[in-house]
């Protein structure tokens, strides 16, 4: 039955594995925060003072495992726009869309390496809503 299945249209294999790629850098860096913190209380005398009780120890592993979550989230998207699902569409598509808004902020602040980050989101949200193979690989 898989040959009978409609294939996904490269494109949209282009952001599934950007989606695959970004979820397992995503989870990698919050493996490294949460264990990463533990190892520069060791490493950096004044890391961690007798007065703060490893608060910044704690904030690094709560932010590893957001960080990790958005990895697992991104993994989910990706594999369910390899597979057709129009929800994983529709959460792409936010998402890049506040990546364009994020982009832009950036580049009026004067950060001009956002517009790699623009054309990027901009090309998926472009994609994703007006590319005529992926609005039909969506809607099958």
């Amino acid at each position: 039955m898989p040959d009978m299945m409609k294939q996904a249209p490269t494109g949209v294999k282009i952001i599934s594995i950007i989606d695959y790629i970004g979820g397992g850098l995503g989870i990698l860096f919050g493996i490294l925060l949460m264990f990463g913190s533990s190892v520069l209380e060791t490493l950096i005398p004044g890391w961690v003072s007798a007065n703060d009780g490893g608060i910044f120890t704690q904030m690094f592993i709560i932010f590893g495992i957001i960080v990790i979550i958005f990895g697992v989230v991104a993994i989910l998207l990706g594999r369910g726009l390899w597979k057709g699902k129009r929800w994983a569409r529709i959460w792409n598509s936010v998402f890049a869309i506040f990546g364009i808004l994020g982009a832009i902020s950036n580049i009026v602040s004067g950060n001009f390496g956002s517009i790699v980050s623009l054309a990027i989101n901009g090309w998926i949200a472009w994609y994703l809503f007006f590319n005529k193979s992926a609005k039909a690989f969506f809607s099958a």
